[in-house]
Order: C-alpha cells, then structure tokens, then sequence
C-alpha cells in the first residue's frame, strides 16, 4: 500500500512540445506527485518490458495498439496542413491536394519525432507518391529551411503552433486530399492497477486541454 501510493509516476511522451504546458501545469496544481517523463517512441510501446516500465503514455492514437492500451482522448482531433515559405509557388493557395507537392523536399523531425515522420510517409502514401528527398532535422533547422524556401513540413494545425513565425514569411495551407486526422491521446496498459496519483493524473490530462481554448493560427498566417 505504502508502494503504490507513493510511487513516482513513469510517463512516457512521444512529442514534449505538445505537452509541456500541461505538464508544467500539473506540477504546479499538484507538487507532491512525482512524475519521471521522458521521450518515448511509440513504436516502442510493443516491447512488453517497456510498457512494464511507464505508468501511461501520452502520444498520437493511431501509434498506440488499442488491443493492449486503454485510451482516452486529451485533445481536439487534428486536421493536415502544409508549412512553407512565403516564395513558395503554393504560398497563395486556400487549400492544396498533397499530390501537388510530390516534387518538394520534405523537413522531418526524423528521430526526434518518428510518430511524426511516419505521419509524412503515411500522408505522401495516401496520396500516391513517395517523397523524392526527405531532410531529418531538429526544429530549429526546420524552421531556418522554412524560411529559406528550402522545403515544406507537413504536419497537423497543432504542429504548425510549435513553429510558428511571422505570417509575412511562412504560410500554413490546409491539405484537402488526403485527410488523415490525429488525436493526442493518454493512454496506459489495460488491466493494470492506477494509483490514487495516477487516477489524478489521467483526469487531470484527459480534461486539460478541453477546458482550455486551443490557440488558433491568425487567419492571415
């Protein structure tokens, strides 16, 4: 009893950016919780010994087997955009079909974010084609390539928040074909036992973001 009721609690995150406000958020509410996060490829998640070592997962739904995870929706589903420079041939466009993209180099977090990654290699198959070059890097070359008209990011309205920059120099373009959505999601082992801790902090982050309005990318970005 003593063990489970205070026990640090494991999380791991397969994006850090997409969460550390909620984290830093619960740190401040509840500063007698433990909590150990670090980084955590989703494809991780199916090695058994891993998933013995985390307490819950917070990561994108369609990564996790929801044969073995019990999941609960933590935000809004996201639609795919496209980010790229202003002195892009498509920087005017209300809405792009990925295919008109094929011929663009596309910026990757690579290892940094393989949920990510796997997103663009999913999208660009979806749509027919495969990319002709990819560039891996971190976000900031990621967004020093933006800017430098040097290749797009295809991600989600919740990834373009993580760089945004000024409207007059990068757009972000709705994909109107393919649409494939992503959903952050916490998720933790089924049939496993939840600590007082754990409850509290699976509540805590299945309702955060829900009761907090998401920032919305400026129409003019």
């Amino acid at each position: 009893m003593q063990k489970t009721s205070s026990s640090t609690l494991r999380v791991g995150i397969s994006s850090l950016p997409i969460w550390i406000e909620a984290l830093e958020s619960f740190q401040i509410q509840y500063p007698n919780i433990k909590i150990d996060y670090f980084f955590l490829s989703p494809f991780q998640l199916t090695g058994t010994n891993k998933n013995d070592e985390i307490d819950f997962f917070l990561g994108v739904q369609r990564d996790i087997p929801c044969d073995r995870f019990e999941i609960v929706h933590a935000r809004c589903t996201e639609r795919p955009v496209v980010i790229l420079s202003h002195l892009h041939h498509l920087a005017n466009a209300d809405s792009i079909s990925l295919s008109q993209c094929r011929d663009d180099t596309f910026l990757s977090l690579g290892k940094t974010n393989p949920s990510a990654h796997k997103y663009i290699l999913d999208m660009c198959s979806a749509a027919g084609f495969s990319p002709r070059k990819i560039i891996e890097c971190d976000y900031f070359f990621r967004m020093k390539m933006l800017l430098d008209n040097r290749g797009i990011a295809l991600t989600t309205e919740l990834g373009a928040q993580s760089i945004y920059s000024d409207p007059a120099k990068v757009r972000v373009i709705p994909v109107n074909d393919p649409i494939i959505t992503r959903t952050q999601c916490i998720a933790w082992e089924k049939n496993k036992y939840l600590t007082k801790d754990a409850i509290i902090f699976r509540n805590y982050f299945a309702t955060y973001y829900f009761h907090k309005p998401e920032q919305n990318i400026p129409d003019n970005y």
